[in-house]
């Protein structure tokens, strides 16, 4: 055999096992994708049938850890408190009872107090026997201002019919919160009052009033 020949066999069977390599290669990389994708369907599937994962269970488990530390703390600070006050009530015993001090002022009563008491009259502070006169508060009558004068009237946010007829009664704007009330009522205007500053007179008639309460003038 001529060594030409030699060589076109050698080169070959060099092919050929360079063949067979890739073909097993290719079988094993196919096994692990077989396997890989079998992994994970199982895992999808357990995922699906089981009621929990393991992310959940180790949150439980560190949260119980958790409590199971705090009480013991607490216990042990409960102790400790325990211990203290033992001691403290140890140390005041153990001083007697010759420490302690009264320190009440005893209560002296008065002649007159004590015949008030007895008659059921208030206290003179004086000594003497003269009743107090209670204090009457003084009526807040409404402001009197000229007819045509400008006031100045702030209505609140919020305010109702009656709230603002409270106030213009007030200022001495209207003299009769009822009339006031039942003219904004006939004029179907008793939920439309706005707040704001708003300049009237006197001599002005309830449905003036009412309109540039109401922004209409």
């Amino acid at each position: 055999m001529s060594r030409k020949q030699q060589d076109e066999m050698s080169n070959s069977s060099f092919l050929s096992k360079i063949k067979d390599g890739l073909f097993r290669l290719g079988d094993i990389v196919l096994c692990i994708a077989v396997l890989a994708s079998m992994y994970f369907a199982i895992v999808w599937k357990l995922e699906k049938i089981l009621p929990f994962n393991f992310a959940d269970t180790s949150a439980v488990s560190e949260s119980s850890q958790t409590n199971k530390e705090s009480q013991t703390t607490s216990a042990a600070e409960d102790t400790e408190t325990d211990s203290d006050e033992k001691t403290a009530k140890q140390e005041i015993e153990s001083s007697g009872s010759d420490d302690v001090v009264d320190n009440t002022t005893p209560e002296v009563t008065r002649p007159t107090d004590q015949n008030n008491a007895n008659t059921g009259q208030p206290t003179n502070p004086a000594g003497d026997n003269t009743t107090p006169t209670p204090t009457k508060p003084a009526p807040t009558n409404p402001v009197e201002v000229p007819d045509n004068q400008l006031i100045t009237v702030n209505v609140p946010a919020g305010s109702r019919a009656r709230d603002v007829a409270d106030i213009l009664l007030k200022k001495g704007i209207i003299t009769d919160k009822n009339a006031f009330l039942d003219k904004v009522a006939s004029m179907k205007l008793s939920g439309k009052l706005l707040a704001g500053d708003f300049k009237l007179r006197k001599n002005m008639s309830h449905e003036e009033m009412a309109k540039i309460l109401t922004g209409q003038r």
